[in-house]
């Protein structure tokens, strides 16, 4: 009787062990999880009224640009990514020797704050990366980050360090990664889903790459990039843009300043130019300017006719995250210090 009565109180004190493991680590999740907050009173303010003016429209072969002004109070003299690597004003390496595939260390050596874009890549290293959210760094700051891998089938050292490239990762990677920032509520893209969209794109591109880097769909024809990219022409009271291909919107970017945008505009058009290779020219579908006035009017309005759904999340280093996913538009936008550092739209 009495070895019963052992037994049966040790199974109750181990279930009573676990439940309270159980509900231990539940608080700690919930305590620690930023899960998100509606916009405040400063931010709705500030998101619902953009104020875009059309600068000019160019247009080669199945591709539109549309660059776009918004009137910004550019108080911060910040420098984005590109010209911090070409001044040698920033470190980007593996977090140890052993490296770690969802983080990198960035050392900012710079008197002025320094902007990632999100979809921004970094290459070499152990493998390549992308970064998962648009992130504004302090001046002379180092931190770890938070990244995706983009090249699954390598873990060897092409060089210690990190170099930047003059594109980004494709924007169906983008809006994956967005979408998983406001579904899952994580900074951390699920990195299975990112080697899934980089194996599908580069199949869809019929490029093959012995690792599975994204960067091939670059690298091997980088010549019509280039070809490409000479047709467009950066307008020096630009802020922002919006991308057409075949008539079809593929994302708006717009920036806190002219020389942040001045900053990405390469990126930005080699990237819809490796994309627009992707669909079948279809130069009759172009968009005549009073339908590209209206689409873009058509899709702020969307985005301030939505901004009660917006969840605002923790900026990865200085800033918050404010992020809407609807049937039509994946939204993003980095606020810091009531500005809107950096804003991303992107059509399904």
């Amino acid at each position: 009787m009495s070895y019963l009565r052992v037994l049966k109180w040790g199974c109750l004190s181990f279930i009573g062990l676990f439940l309270l493991v159980f509900v231990i680590s539940k608080s700690i999740y919930y305590l620690t999880t930023d899960f998100g907050r509606s916009l405040n009173k400063s931010e709705f303010s500030l998101l619902s009224n953009p104020d875009i003016k059309i600068v000019n429209i160019q247009e080669f072969k199945n591709i539109q640009i549309i660059q776009l002004f918004r009137y910004m109070e550019s108080t911060l003299p910040i420098i984005g990514l590109h010209h911090a690597f070409a001044n040698d004003l920033i470190k980007v390496s593996e977090v140890s020797e052993r490296g770690s595939v969802n983080e990198i260390i960035i050392e900012h050596w710079s008197d002025k704050p320094l902007f990632i874009l999100d979809g921004d890549i970094i290459y070499g290293a152990k493998q390549n990366r992308v970064f998962n959210t648009s992130i504004l760094l302090p001046p002379n700051y180092i931190s770890n980050l938070s990244v995706s891998c983009i090249e699954h089938g390598r873990w060897a050292n092409e060089s210690y360090d990190f170099e930047s490239v003059d594109y980004l990762v494709h924007s169906d990677i983008r809006k994956r990664k967005i979408n998983n920032r406001y579904n899952d509520v994580s900074v951390n893209s699920n990195q299975t889903m990112v080697w899934e969209e980089v194996s599908r794109i580069n199949r869809k591109s019929k490029s093959r790459s012995d690792t599975n880097s994204h960067t091939v769909i670059y690298e091997s024809q980088k010549e019509t990039i280039d070809s490409l990219v000479q047709h467009f022409n950066i307008d020096s009271t630009a802020n922002g843009l919006a991308c057409f291909i075949n008539g079809e919107l593929i994302s708006v970017e717009m920036f806190y300043s002219v020389e942040l945008y001045q900053d990405y505009f390469l990126s930005l058009i080699s990237t819809v130019s490796i994309e627009s290779t992707f669909e079948n020219e279809n130069s009759d579908s172009l968009m005549n300017n009073v339908d590209i006035t209206n689409v873009i009017n058509n899709t702020f309005s969307a985005y301030t006719d939505n901004l009660s759904q917006f969840l605002v999340f923790k900026g990865q280093v200085l800033g918050d995250d404010a992020v809407l996913v609807t049937d039509d538009y994946v939204f993003n936008s980095l606020i810091y210090n009531k500005q809107i550092i950096h804003q991303s739209i992107f059509s399904k």
